[in-house]
């Protein structure tokens, strides 16, 4: 009796465990789908990339993350941040394998950074960027009918390193 009373409290605490671990998933392609809705929009870029911004920071536990915007007219990448005293400034880099935005750009490829200062491209960021004391990088490429709209990147996740779910 008391083996199936041990087994049956472990089966409830798995499943327990298995629907917190659901719930999580179905909240992160709740934020994704409402990610998909403001990036397809025809708002303009600020608005996309100050609302999007903050659902991907709270869906990753992240320190920092920022959306780029591909300008078909400048051939750029560019992205909006706060500089130290608070004023939103604008930073914006081509598309090369020069720099971790332009790298995944160029390749339009998830790029997932670990050992960020050892890497070339760490020198070329901005210094707002080397303030956060880099650790972990990842870059998603924004993709629609082949063409580069933009690219995702979040830094430093608040607990351990990014997983390859987030």
């Amino acid at each position: 009796k008391d083996a199936v009373q041990d087994i049956s409290e472990e089966v409830v605490a798995k499943t327990d465990l298995y629907i917190q671990h659901m719930e999580k998933k179905i909240a992160r392609y709740e934020t994704l789908m409402e990610f998909n809705k403001l990036i397809t929009t025809s708002m303009d870029p600020r608005t996309i990339q100050k609302k999007s911004v903050g659902k991907i920071k709270k869906m990753l536990n992240c320190e920092y993350a920022n959306l780029f915007l591909f300008d078909e007219k400048t051939n750029l990448l560019t992205s909006l941040f706060l500089d130290s005293k608070g004023r939103e400034q604008e930073y914006s880099c081509e598309i090369s394998e020069k720099t971790f935005v332009g790298s995944c750009a160029h390749y339009q490829a998830l790029l997932h950074i670990t050992n960020v200062s050892e890497d070339i491209r760490y020198s070329r960021e901005p210094q707002f960027i080397k303030a956060l004391n880099c650790q972990n990088i990842v870059l998603v490429p924004l993709v629609y009918d082949g063409s580069i709209v933009g690219v995702l990147k979040v830094i430093n996740p608040k607990s351990g390193n990014f997983t390859k779910e987030d």
